[in-house]
């Protein structure tokens, strides 16, 4: 069994019967786990209040998420 908890904090688990799946498993979960690293790192550079992020960072929080390649992805963290 694999388990990946993504940026989210959801906790997803793969189920691998030999070897060679949980290889395959690894693999494609290595990329997940390398975005997510990415996008906790830009997003721990700004303060946090009341579980969001103050809205004069929102601009720069989505700036800089998409220069990473995470458009999609700052649409959807802050609305």
């Amino acid at each position: 069994m694999v388990e990946f908890t993504d940026f989210m904090g959801n906790q997803h688990r793969i189920v691998c019967t030999n070897r060679r799946k949980l290889a395959e498993a690894n693999e494609f979960l290595k990329m997940f786990k390398t975005e997510s690293t990415k996008i906790n790192k830009i997003l721990g550079e700004y303060p946090v209040v009341m579980g969001q992020f103050p809205k004069k960072y929102h601009k720069e929080i989505k700036m800089e998420l998409a220069s990473a390649g995470f458009g999609s992805v700052a649409k959807f963290l802050i609305k």
